[in-house]
Protein backbone atom coordinates (compact mmCIF):
# COMPACT_ATOMS: atom_id res chain seq x y z
CA UNK A 1 0.00 0.00 0.00
CA UNK A 2 1.62 3.49 -1.14
CA UNK A 3 2.12 6.03 1.85
CA UNK A 4 -0.14 9.10 2.38
CA UNK A 5 1.44 12.55 2.50
CA UNK A 6 0.16 15.21 4.73
CA UNK A 7 0.41 18.98 3.43
CA UNK A 8 4.01 19.48 4.73
CA UNK A 9 5.04 16.53 2.45
CA UNK A 10 5.36 14.45 5.31
CA UNK A 11 5.00 10.48 4.84
CA UNK A 12 1.73 8.60 6.98
CA UNK A 13 2.38 5.17 7.55
CA UNK A 14 -0.74 2.70 6.31
CA UNK A 15 -2.03 2.52 9.99
CA UNK A 16 -1.98 5.84 10.23
CA UNK A 17 -4.35 6.91 6.63
CA UNK A 18 -6.58 3.82 8.12
CA UNK A 19 -7.21 5.62 11.07
CA UNK A 20 -7.98 9.41 9.56
CA UNK A 21 -11.85 9.70 9.38
CA UNK A 22 -13.03 10.52 6.21
CA UNK A 23 -16.25 11.86 5.48
CA UNK A 24 -18.15 10.23 2.47
CA UNK A 25 -18.30 12.21 -0.72
CA UNK A 26 -21.36 15.02 -1.61
CA UNK A 27 -22.62 14.05 -4.41
CA UNK A 28 -24.54 16.28 -5.91
CA UNK A 29 -26.83 13.84 -8.07
CA UNK A 30 -28.20 12.55 -5.66
CA UNK A 31 -31.55 14.01 -3.78
CA UNK A 32 -30.75 15.20 -0.28
CA UNK A 33 -33.41 13.51 2.21
CA UNK A 34 -36.03 15.84 3.70
CA UNK A 35 -36.92 15.57 7.42
CA UNK A 36 -40.13 14.42 8.62
CA UNK A 37 -41.54 17.63 8.44
CA UNK A 38 -40.08 19.17 5.34
CA UNK A 39 -42.23 15.90 3.71
CA UNK A 40 -45.44 15.89 5.87
CA UNK A 41 -46.23 19.85 6.83
CA UNK A 42 -48.35 20.70 8.79
CA UNK A 43 -51.81 22.03 7.77
CA UNK A 44 -53.55 24.98 8.40
CA UNK A 45 -57.52 24.81 9.03
CA UNK A 46 -58.36 25.43 5.19
CA UNK A 47 -55.94 22.80 4.58
CA UNK A 48 -56.90 20.47 6.47
CA UNK A 49 -60.59 20.75 5.56
CA UNK A 50 -59.50 20.73 1.63
CA UNK A 51 -57.89 17.23 2.12
CA UNK A 52 -61.14 15.97 3.95
CA UNK A 53 -63.57 17.58 1.94
CA UNK A 54 -65.34 19.28 4.48
CA UNK A 55 -65.46 22.97 5.07
CA UNK A 56 -62.99 24.82 7.96
CA UNK A 57 -65.97 25.50 9.70
CA UNK A 58 -66.98 21.97 10.52
CA UNK A 59 -63.73 21.23 11.50
CA UNK A 60 -64.25 24.32 13.72
CA UNK A 61 -66.83 22.72 15.22
CA UNK A 62 -65.23 19.64 15.88
CA UNK A 63 -62.50 21.31 17.90
CA UNK A 64 -65.23 22.71 19.98
CA UNK A 65 -67.69 19.73 20.23
CA UNK A 66 -64.77 16.60 19.94
CA UNK A 67 -65.51 14.22 17.48
CA UNK A 68 -62.69 15.74 15.12
CA UNK A 69 -59.01 14.65 14.39
CA UNK A 70 -56.14 15.23 16.66
CA UNK A 71 -54.55 18.85 16.29
CA UNK A 72 -52.04 21.15 17.59
CA UNK A 73 -52.30 24.39 18.82
CA UNK A 74 -49.41 26.87 19.05
CA UNK A 75 -50.82 30.24 20.71
CA UNK A 76 -53.76 31.07 18.55
CA UNK A 77 -52.50 29.04 15.12
CA UNK A 78 -53.97 25.42 14.93
CA UNK A 79 -52.06 22.79 12.96
CA UNK A 80 -52.85 19.28 11.59
CA UNK A 81 -50.73 16.79 10.25
CA UNK A 82 -51.32 14.76 7.72
CA UNK A 83 -51.32 11.50 9.43
CA UNK A 84 -53.84 12.49 12.14
CA UNK A 85 -55.54 13.61 9.50
CA UNK A 86 -55.46 10.30 7.28
CA UNK A 87 -55.91 7.90 10.73
CA UNK A 88 -58.91 9.95 11.57
CA UNK A 89 -60.19 9.13 8.37
CA UNK A 90 -59.64 5.18 8.81
CA UNK A 91 -61.19 5.24 12.62
CA UNK A 92 -64.61 6.71 11.20
CA UNK A 93 -65.10 4.15 7.74
CA UNK A 94 -68.25 2.01 8.56
CA UNK A 95 -70.09 -0.97 7.11
CA UNK A 96 -73.84 0.71 7.36
CA UNK A 97 -75.57 3.45 9.25
CA UNK A 98 -75.95 1.36 12.20
CA UNK A 99 -72.58 -0.04 12.40
CA UNK A 100 -71.07 1.35 15.79
CA UNK A 101 -67.38 1.40 14.43
CA UNK A 102 -64.80 0.48 12.53
CA UNK A 103 -64.60 -3.26 12.40
CA UNK A 104 -67.69 -4.04 14.24
CA UNK A 105 -70.63 -4.86 11.97
CA UNK A 106 -74.29 -5.00 13.96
Amino acid sequence: MPHAHNRKGNQHTPAEVDSVAVSPPILRDQPQRKSALEQHPPLDTEAAARQLGLSPRTLEKMRVYGGGPVFEKNGRRVLYDIDDLLAWRQRNKRFSTSDQGPGQRP
